[in-house]
């Protein structure tokens, strides 16, 4: 009886924070989070403190929002924490609606129970912008007690509690070209640069989340500029090309909307293709462009990839998901980039790939007969 009223207790302190009359709400998330051009400002402060609550730790997650014309777009706050939940906190009355005047900042809290090890919680304002790293970043360290040892009222002195240094998470700047196919392999591309984003620890430039931007530099140097401050250009290509006929009649998926394609993907496709074949004599150079492949392989038919791709490093997705995520890392010479850590065996969840993998597999279920056409095409062309 005693542990059921504590879990209420919990509950109530953990979800209701009121403050000159604002009722802040936090739920678990298990979807990718909202975005839009027009966004709040970024969080003013974070900080993460182990506390005691009737003799359990807890973790204090506090941050600070300024107050200032931009929590108009604010709709609520993404919090983060590695390799367990995410939550999504909402402000009742929204902070744009309340008398905050003469208020520079705004301080929130929520309690979450403490994990033993090291711990990585990041918080962001909502919704997120499209093309920024909005995250603020908190280490702590949760030592394991001694056996039978209860926390003591003062839990960061009883546990041992290690406050590391608020440091800014590095996201790796990835370009993502892809060639203009149908709605599918577009859903597909939307799936998986929004994994990068969100969760691979990526900052990546797309040209639909760019478009006022190729409009107003042009396709030519806005590729150019994206490739030049990128670690990497990742080229996605469908495993074979699927005509636009071929979905005419596929039942609709209503799981998340269908996204349109952009017209300039129709121009960047063929210059990065120009960009690859003018750095071949290069392996360095070469080097900065990978290939992803979306679509599990159906039989020894020869790569579908064009001539300029066929040099490049490549990842067919789902399987090397994993291993592009740690290559993106990995492969970069920058001593900060331990501030983002893949624990062993955690790089990603499932919860994290979802969207991902069905978007995929959608594409999937369209090859088998384009396979079968391809070898038909070439049956009737060996016979002509």
């Amino acid at each position: 009886m005693m542990w059921g009223v504590t879990l209420v207790f919990f509950s109530y302190v953990a979800s209701l924070v009121t403050s000159n009359d604002i009722i802040m709400e936090c739920l678990e998330f298990h979807d990718f989070p909202p975005t839009n051009s027009a966004s709040p400002s970024f969080l003013a402060d974070l900080k993460v403190e182990g506390v005691t609550v009737e003799q359990t730790c807890m973790l204090n997650i506090s941050w600070a929002i300024n107050i200032d014309a931009s929590i108009e777009y604010l709709t609520g706050t993404r919090i983060v924490i590695e390799a367990e939940s995410t939550y999504h906190c909402k402000y009742n009355p929204p902070l744009a609606k309340t008398n905050l005047t003469g208020s520079m900042q705004k301080w929130f809290h929520y309690l979450v129970k403490a994990s033993y090890g090291s711990t990585n919680i990041q918080v962001a304002n909502l919704p997120l912008p499209f093309d920024e790293h909005p995250y603020k970043l908190f280490k702590i360290t949760v030592p394991r007690p001694e056996q039978h040892k209860v926390c003591g009222a003062n839990v960061a002195t009883s546990l041992g509690f290690k406050r590391l240094p608020t440091s800014p998470m590095v996201p790796v700047p990835v370009l993502v070209v892809y060639p203009a196919e149908n709605s599918a392999f577009q859903q597909a591309v939307v799936a998986l640069a929004e994994f990068l984003q969100w969760q691979g620890g990526c900052k990546v430039a797309v040209d639909m989340w760019q478009q006022g931007k190729i409009a107003e530099l042009g396709p030519m140097r806005w590729l150019a500029e994206q490739a030049g401050a990128a670690d990497r250009v990742l080229i996605v290509c469908p495993q074979v090309a699927i005509p636009s006929s071929q979905l005419r009649h596929s039942p609709p998926n209503h799981s998340f909307p269908e996204p349109s394609i952009p017209a300039a993907a129709h121009d960047l496709y063929p210059l990065i293709l120009n960009m690859v074949a003018s750095h071949a004599k290069s392996a360095s150079n070469l080097a900065k462009f990978w290939v992803v492949q979306l679509g599990e392989q159906q039989d020894k038919t020869p790569s579908n990839l064009a001539l300029e791709l066929r040099a490049c490093k490549t990842f067919c997705l789902m399987n090397d998901l994993n291993k592009l995520c740690r290559s993106l890392h990995t492969q970069r010479q920058d001593d900060k980039i331990s501030d983002l850590t893949f624990r062993p065996g955690i790089a990603h969840s499932e919860k994290s790939t979802m969207k991902l993998r069905e978007a995929v597999e959608k594409l999937g279920r369209h090859q088998p007969s384009i396979f079968r056409q391809v070898e038909l095409l070439k049956s009737v062309v060996t016979t002509i």
